[in-house]
């Protein structure tokens, strides 16, 4: 979801997602008849950043959510709303 947003223009704020944009997908899985063994494997390779290898394997956050910002909020559990109600008035400029 984070992917599609980031290229409709959405400003990401947070922590980057443990999902690299260049990735395996589309698992196929299959287990061996007589033992019973279960595995997966992907049959696929997604690529959002072709042209960008550093992007690719970790999605760029426009507005990291830093330890010192989350000191800032006293590492409050809404430290990303809060840091978005911070940044909401400037970016409506």
């Amino acid at each position: 979801m984070a992917l599609y947003l980031y290229f409709s223009g959405a400003k990401l704020l947070g922590t980057p997602s443990a999902q690299a944009p260049n990735s395996w997908g589309e698992l196929l899985e299959w287990q061996l008849k007589h033992s019973g063994i279960k595995g997966e494997v992907s049959r696929s390779f997604d690529i959002a950043f072709g042209d960008d290898l550093e992007r690719g394997r970790v999605l760029p956050v426009h507005y990291p959510l830093t330890y010192k910002k989350l000191k800032s909020f006293n590492f409050d559990t809404n430290s990303e709303f809060l840091y978005a109600m911070e940044l909401l008035p400037k970016l409506a400029k």
